[in-house]
């Protein structure tokens, strides 16, 4: 698995349609919807992004601890970044909230779904083609595999506060 040409990932995520609704014309507008990844997985998204037509910076937040139906676990910085013009999508890590697949975390599948909503994101009519990362705690953890992978789109990844070190740092104090 690598990353595969922009026009490959736009014809393999057309499929995935979008629910959308506002709830006013200054509100932000919303949406959710499923990617489906290049081994058939189908990852549950949600977007929040600035109100009226125009194509914006995307701020990724991937993780376990979407419920689905939350926007992003980090309602805070999400406000921020929309009030500052950016895009935010939250994704369900494959085999958690309403995402299909099996979680296995830190794996290799992870990281190439990662890199592959990256890139879906910035195909998307509402998008710049640029974004980065954010997110605290796993979420935070998350970005750095995607990351590794280099995908072309992804311009900044600022985990707050990540584990370098898995066995000290996850289980209990001291490793397993």
């Amino acid at each position: 698995h690598g990353l595969r040409e922009s026009s490959r990932v736009h014809a393999r995520y057309a499929a995935a349609a979008p629910r959308s609704g506002t709830a006013g014309p200054s509100a932000p507008v919303t949406s959710w919807g499923y990617i489906r990844v290049d081994d058939g997985v189908q990852l549950r998204y949600s977007l929040i992004r600035p109100a009226g037509s125009g194509r914006f910076p995307v701020a990724f937040i991937y993780g376990p601890y979407l419920s689905g139906s939350d926007l992003t676990n980090d309602t805070l910085h999400a406000q921020r970044l929309v009030g500052a013009g950016y895009a935010v999508l939250g994704v369900n890590i494959r085999g958690t909230g309403c995402s299909g697949g099996q979680f296995d975390a830190f794996e290799r599948p992870e990281a190439i779904d990662g890199a592959d909503v990256v890139e879906w994101a910035a195909a998307q009519p509402w998008a710049t083609g640029h974004g980065g990362m954010f997110g605290p705690s796993a979420d935070g953890i998350s970005q750095y595999r995607p990351a590794g992978l280099r995908p072309p789109p992804l311009a900044a990844v600022p985990p707050v506060p990540p584990s370098t070190d898995l066995y000290q740092d996850v289980p209990p104090a001291g490793g397993i």
